[in-house]
């Protein structure tokens, strides 16, 4: 009886202490709740009414460039936008030329412009066909001789590179920012290695390897005629 009795006395002791503590800690908790909970609404309100997720398409420029070199990313970034194409030579419209031998004809890649059989052509003009940034100038020898190469931007994901070869002389360097009929430099014979002409083509692919000239795989070449005569006039 008496151990009954003790025992009952312990346990309303410990309850006495219990509820002693929990009395002192108490203003801590009410402070903490306080707190939390505002917190805890506002990440709530934020992930509900934070309105709809933004655009993540891809940029187009930079879904293009990643498969370009640094510099020619840079020159893409520069690139202004294209107020439509005309011919290579007697500009606008080729006036007195004629294309000697058009894409396709024997495997070739490009177009070959000439104003005679001979050399009568030797140092006449040669034109941007559009607005653009120079790519590349240089004399490569064998039969690719001088030229110039052109970015032009025909839409806000899509580029084009001209090509321009067998050149006297060139007036223009990597980088500049050419206009639509400026001239670029002037036709040649590879220096005596063939009759004058301009060897002109429009790529796709904008930094491919200067390539051959000829060849049955004609990917990332555009056949140049149609191409101008279909972007006469950009809106």
């Amino acid at each position: 009886m008496i151990k009954n009795v003790r025992r009952r006395q312990m346990v309303k002791a410990r309850q006495q202490e219990l509820a002693r503590a929990m009395a002192k800690r108490r203003p801590a908790m009410e402070l903490a709740l306080a707190l939390f909970i505002p917190a805890g609404m506002c990440v709530l309100f934020f992930y509900i009414f934070q309105g709809p997720e933004p655009n993540m398409q891809p940029d187009p420029i930079k879904t293009y460039e990643s498969s370009l070199n640094a510099e020619t990313r840079a020159l893409l970034r520069e690139c202004p936008q294209s107020d439509g194409f005309d011919f290579p030579v007697g500009k606008p419209d080729a006036k007195e030329y004629f294309d000697m031998r058009p894409f396709g004809v024997k495997n070739h890649l490009g177009a070959d412009w000439n104003r005679g059989f001979r050399d009568d052509d030797l140092g006449d003009p040669v034109y941007s066909v559009s607005k653009g940034i120079v790519s590349f100038t240089g004399n490569l020898g064998g039969d690719w001789g001088r030229i110039v190469r052109v970015i032009h931007r025909v839409d806000e994901d899509e580029y084009v590179e001209s090509l321009y070869a067998h050149l006297r002389d060139i007036y223009v360097k990597q980088g500049d920012l050419v206009g639509r009929g400026q001239k670029v430099g002037t036709i040649g014979n590879n220096d005596g290695r063939e009759r004058a002409h301009l060897h002109f083509e429009i790529r796709s692919r904008v930094g491919m390897p200067v390539g051959p000239g000829y060849s049955e795989d004609t990917s990332g070449y555009l056949n140049p005629t149609p191409f101008i005569q279909r972007n006469r006039s950009n809106p």
